[in-house]
């Protein structure tokens, strides 16, 4: 409530990944949602105008990401809880997690995206720009990852598109997995999605 009131943001998400915590324990998650809608409630009244959602793990939602690790059910329903309490839909969207090169992204994957009309706003997406665990990867496929997620989400009410780390990290992030998805490397040089990110913001 302070928040909203204080500040009136155009953008307030309440809870990163959700779908996670209904995998580790379905009470939680019962318990998160109820909460969910009274905080939406509030913030709504102190503040109209700010798109208040929950940001789901896009990739798990799906039954998909098996280099997670660990085996993920399709729960693509859990989104029906949140039905009339979210002004835009969340999601953070690792595709190589399942598929191994970008041409390899289905259709379905960006269309599915797609919830009760509302506009899609992805928090947190990326490729690497080295091979690692079988994953084709490359400054040049980076840089092919955002031309497949800016053609493959063209038909949706897109609202942003946040690409995870502008700059590397010194330590090891995901078991590895995510350390070479940054736009540039940690002394600033820049990679070849960069500059094609640069060139979409001038346009």
């Amino acid at each position: 409530k302070t928040i909203a009131q204080t500040y009136q943001p155009q953008y307030l998400a309440l809870g990163v990944e959700i779908n996670r915590l209904n995998e580790k324990s379905e009470k939680g998650f019962d318990a998160f949602v109820e909460t969910y809608k009274e905080a939406y409630d509030v913030i709504k009244q102190e503040s109209p105008s700010t798109n208040v959602f929950p940001i789901f793990q896009w990739d798990y939602l799906r039954g998909k990401a098996t280099l997670s690790g660990k085996p993920h059910s399709p729960n693509l329903e859990l989104r029906q809880r949140f039905s009339g309490k979210m002004d835009v839909i969340g999601y953070t969207a690792y595709p190589f997690l399942e598929y191994n090169t970008p041409d390899g992204i289905p259709d379905e994957y960006f269309s599915e995206m797609s919830f009760e009309g509302l506009p899609v706003l992805i928090t947190e997406t990326g490729w690497p720009s080295k091979p690692t665990a079988g994953i084709d990867a490359s400054e040049e496929i980076q840089k092919n990852y955002l031309i497949r997620m800016l053609s493959g989400t063209k038909s949706l009410d897109m609202e942003g598109l946040i690409w995870i780390f502008p700059h590397a990290s010194k330590l090891q992030v995901g078991s590895g997995l995510f350390d070479d998805l940054s736009m540039k490397e940690n002394d600033g040089t820049p990679k070849k999605v960069w500059d094609y990110w640069q060139a979409l913001k001038e346009k």
